[in-house]
């Protein structure tokens, strides 16, 4: 039963004291690894300290982590998951194609507004890595200052004959080798 579930009633936490440790040692010494951001595998970790207390970074490509009058890509990208799609799986099968809808870039109306941009026009998503067309869906379910391009469309099946991917950078977090794609600065413009 969920309300009955209580995994750490007794303590047990991995951690050198067996307590919750909001500083934690193990950062510190840089032996700290964050499995769930590498599926588990524990192997091939750089071992660099971090911080013993969490504190905010702020996003290397963001324009909150980009010096003023540099800001080339003003927008962040995040890419969240399809409904219709596990990962890129069931992609490929045309029933689940229709359910999730042509590949799309939600804009919010205010950055839609300022690029002339207007809902269903076909649109170029860029940066220095690469670019992806598809259409744009203005709609105030992104907050302003964000594209979100729902993730797991395969090439083969966008209008540009790439995805989301392409724009990502290869580059590692400083946590447990962490991936950065959720740390993607672009422009959009109208194709």
């Amino acid at each position: 039963m969920p309300e009955e579930r209580a995994p750490h009633a007794d303590g047990s936490f991995l951690t050198p004291s067996g307590k919750c440790e909001l500083k934690s040692s193990l950062a510190e010494r840089g032996s700290f690894v964050v499995p769930p951001f590498r599926q588990g595998h524990l192997a091939d970790q750089a071992g660099t300290p971090v911080a013993g207390v969490p504190d905010y970074v702020a996003p290397r490509e963001s324009p909150l982590g980009q010096a003023p009058g540099a800001v080339r890509y003003p927008l962040s990208l995040i890419t969240p998951k399809s409904h219709a799609f596990l990962n890129s799986g069931y992609a490929n099968l045309a029933v689940q194609r229709h359910a999730a809808g042509p590949q799309c870039a939600m804009l919010h109306p205010d950055d839609a507004l300022a690029r002339g941009i207007g809902n269903g026009e076909t649109v170029t998503v860029f940066n220095d890595r690469g670019r992806l067309t598809c259409k744009a869906r203005v709609t105030a379910d992104v907050m302003p200052g964000l594209v979100a391009i729902p993730s797991g469309y395969w090439r083969s099946a966008s209008a540009s004959n790439t995805s989301a991917n392409v724009l990502a950078s290869a580059e590692l977090g400083n946590i447990g080798r962490s991936p950065t794609f959720s740390d993607v600065a672009v422009e959009v413009r109208l194709a």
